[in-house]
């Protein structure tokens, strides 16, 4: 997957703040994201949990893979 350094850095903030890997916030997104590019999906994902915490909104929580399925 390519992605600008900003939002590698972006997926390691949220991964940390959910106490989560990578990896797994990457899956979690591409199970919501269903045949959406996941390039694509990671951005929008990253946009919008950053949008709520500018707005003071606790962010959504990314979904678990688990509780998706």
């Amino acid at each position: 997957m390519r992605l600008e350094t900003q939002f590698w850095d972006a997926l390691k903030d949220v991964a940390e703040r959910e106490h989560s890997d990578i990896g797994e916030i990457c899956t979690r997104i591409a199970k919501r994201a269903r045949n959406a590019n996941l390039s694509s999906a990671v951005r929008v994902a990253m946009m919008d949990y950053y949008r709520d915490l500018a707005v003071g909104r606790d962010p959504i929580k990314i979904e678990s893979a688990n509780a998706a399925e």
